[in-house]
């Protein structure tokens, strides 16, 4: 839903996301919000903390969907 660097210098990733198991009928549905701080101005910083910001992102909903999946 959202994928940008905001006016207070940090770039912003959220959204919902959905998992559908294999092995069962369930389907596991969440929302993430990341914000990091940049480290300088300009173009390449931005990218650099929109990177970090969807690490962060993978490693929550990952941990969310081990914890109600049962791995």
């Amino acid at each position: 839903d959202d994928f940008y660097g905001s006016y207070d210098s940090h770039a912003v990733v959220a959204g919902h996301w959905q998992y559908e198991m294999a092995s069962s009928e369930n389907t596991v549905r969440g929302t993430f919000t990341e914000k990091v701080p940049l480290k300088a101005d300009g173009y390449p910083a931005l990218v650099s903390a929109l990177d970090e910001a969807w690490l962060h992102s993978m490693d929550t909903i990952s941990l969310a969907v081990g914890s109600m999946s049962g791995d």
